[in-house]
């Protein structure tokens, strides 16, 4: 489960599964019933996000050097490397940086793709629970709790 419930394969929401699960919750309210919903697919939004960025950071003529579709992936692939970098050497931390292991830079890449990406996935339910009258909010959980 996780993400694959609340995305497609390409990365976007599945706006037909999380709007049945809406609905569902929407049912449940208005039984009575308090409804508390825990959700994943905020870092996979947040990653469809920072291609999306990357992609718009292109130039034309990155854009138009070639015919084939592939290769025009290929090319958006290397612009979302280079974002992915430039926003660690932007916060100070740099993907080469001897301080940080790969795997530190890899935990710092997936929160920020996390933390950009719940804003979507907030903004999104928010969108969804509307059109059901039903006001949604978010808890934010440590450790501890």
């Amino acid at each position: 489960a996780g993400t694959s419930v609340v995305a497609n394969n390409d990365g976007r929401p599945s706006l037909t599964r999380l709007g049945a699960i809406v609905e569902q919750v929407a049912e449940l309210h208005r039984s009575g019933m308090e409804v508390i919903m825990v959700t994943s697919g905020a870092t996979g939004m947040g990653r469809r996000l920072m291609r999306k960025h990357g992609r718009m950071n292109m130039t034309m003529a990155e854009m138009t050097s070639s015919n084939d579709l592939t290769d025009l992936t290929e090319g958006v692939q290397d612009v979302t490397l280079r974002s992915e970098s430039n926003f660690l050497d932007d916060g100070g931390l740099t993907m080469g940086d001897p301080a940080l292991s790969e795997k530190d830079s890899q935990k710092t890449f997936q929160s920020a793709c996390a933390a950009g990406g719940q804003f979507e996935m907030m903004s999104l339910y928010n969108s969804l629970f509307s059109q059901m009258d039903i006001s949604a909010a978010q808890i934010l959980l440590t450790e501890g709790d």
